[in-house]
């Protein structure tokens, strides 16, 4: 029996193009891709951004993806308004361990 892969990421918010984020959603460690979306959805209620903005992602798309290449491959936006982003970034496990004694 196979292993469930695992998806390791961290979500941050800013202005579209500045090196540094406002602020940091994560680390998250998920084995579903269900959760994934969640972590996205809880990011961008949290951020007062319209969930409707979760249709601009091929779910399916970016976990095969990500199972196939590694999450570390894996970077979009989610623009919530004129200026902002909300931003997915893959880690791989090293990074996803080196934010957890970060935080």
């Amino acid at each position: 029996m196979s292993r469930a892969a695992t998806c390791y990421f961290t979500i941050s918010y800013g202005l579209q193009g500045c090196y540094m984020p406002d602020s940091h959603f994560g680390p998250f460690a998920v084995t579903r891709r269900k959760d994934l979306v969640n972590a996205m959805r809880d990011a961008l209620e949290f951020y007062e951004a319209p969930k409707s903005r979760l249709r601009e992602v091929s779910w399916s798309k970016l976990w095969s993806t990500a199972k196939r290449h590694g999450t570390s491959s894996v970077h979009f936006c989610i623009a919530t308004d004129d200026h902002n982003m909300v931003e997915f970034h893959g880690l791989t496990e090293a990074e996803f361990n080196e934010h957890n004694k970060e935080d």
